[in-house]
């Protein structure tokens, strides 16, 4: 399964930051349609606060203008606020909660949508 994902590369996307050789963070992205879906998105501790998952987003945006994508959605812990206000900087906005979402925790999910803006205009972060 993971391989497929790997190779769809029309409808899949998954980038890796790297420094030195090493693995900073990771992000995984579905293109569903006019949409943007964020499946992964994950940053080492240690690089936490580098600016590591905000470089990766970027990319993501600059790919899905360039498909003529217009909006993106993904879930994330109720939970993890950290991530919430890098996808708030983003425009993503909360539209409904997912109950226990995460199978591991039981934990609910708050899914969230944005526009993507379609010109040069950056995102305010």
């Amino acid at each position: 399964m993971l391989l497929d994902e790997l190779v769809n590369v029309a409808t899949r996307r998954y980038t890796v930051a790297l420094e030195d050789g090493r693995v900073l963070g990771y992000l995984g992205v579905m293109f569903v349609m006019d949409e943007l879906h964020i499946n992964t998105l994950a940053t080492t501790k240690a690089d936490q606060g580098r600016g590591v998952a905000s470089s990766l987003l970027e990319e993501a945006w600059i790919d899905a203008r360039a498909r003529g994508i217009t909006r993106a959605t993904l879930e994330v812990a109720v939970s993890n606020t950290r991530a919430q206000q890098l996808y708030f900087r983003y425009g993503f906005a909360p539209v409904g909660v997912r109950k226990n979402y995460y199978a591991r925790t039981n934990e609910d999910a708050l899914v969230l949508w944005a526009a993507i803006e379609t010109d040069d205009r950056e995102p305010e972060r």
